[in-house]
């Protein structure tokens, strides 16, 4: 009688994560064919491996398949596709035309996304949070990539307005670099449900609601969306943190 293989329950989650290296990986290819076609492909490939980021975490919890193994890889996995792989499509399609400066400009989201990633490993070993500190890669991933697919399927408008690409650019990609490694806190949306009086179902209905806009509006609404999530996460951010000094200040002079 022949032994049943039984696959351990860390494996499930490491499939998918291994599917997010992938697509980071094909992503990368596609940028190096240039072409905004193919840039346009990479973007969205960047978009899918997110999708399947955010499933390994889930598939982990729902099988008790969680390890420190399992968390390591992910790092990796996330490190090629939304750190190295919109690194090298900005520079593909913007940074490559200053030459050597355009390398280091375009080295800076390498930097500041490895140094976040790192962090996340860290404070991953210690303790379990319902938020992050400093804007999570996947999230500064797909800001670039959407803005890319923002200014190539927006192209007449963007000339017609004459927006200073040169200038905003690699302005974003400074800006989206420096929140990665930041303080300011970013929400976590890791429960989904439909259930009449979960606390979760308005997150859920949201979240649906933006895939439908996203699936029908496409590259015109995934920068838009995403900037719009990153403005609101920071707002919330410093009208706490005002807070907070206010009432320590107020308790400072009653003393």
């Amino acid at each position: 009688m022949k032994k049943k293989i039984r696959i351990k329950r860390t494996v499930w989650p490491s499939i998918f994560t291994l599917f997010n290296m992938f697509l980071g990986f094909v992503s990368i290819s596609y940028s190096f064919k240039q072409g905004n076609s193919n840039f346009i492909i990479a973007g969205w490939l960047i978009f899918f491996a997110s999708i399947f980021d955010g499933l390994d975490g889930k598939v982990a919890r729902l099988v008790h398949g969680s390890s420190d193994f399992g968390v390591e890889m992910d790092s990796l996995a996330d490190l090629i596709s939304f750190v190295i792989a919109p690194a090298i499509l900005s520079y593909n399609i913007f940074f490559i035309k200053y030459d050597g400066y355009g390398l280091i400009l375009s080295f800076t989201f390498v930097i500041f996304g490895t140094i976040r990633l790192a962090r996340f490993n860290v404070n991953a070993h210690r303790e379990t949070l319902d938020y992050f500190v400093g804007m999570p890669s996947p999230l500064a991933a797909l800001t670039m990539t959407s803005f890319v697919m923002f200014i190539i399927v927006n192209k007449n408008i963007v000339t017609n307005i004459n927006l200073p690409i040169n200038i905003i650019f690699p302005s974003l990609y400074l800006t989206i670099g420096y929140l990665m490694v930041s303080d300011i806190i970013f929400k976590k949306i890791t429960t989904f449900s439909l259930r009449r009086g979960s606390k979760h179902t308005k997150e859920t209905i949201l979240i649906l609601l933006l895939l439908l806009i996203i699936i029908v509006y496409q590259e015109k609404v995934l920068f838009p969306i995403f900037f719009l999530i990153i403005s609101i996460n920071i707002i919330f951010y410093w009208r706490k943190h005002y807070s907070i000094r206010n009432d320590n200040n107020k308790i400072d002079k009653n003393k």
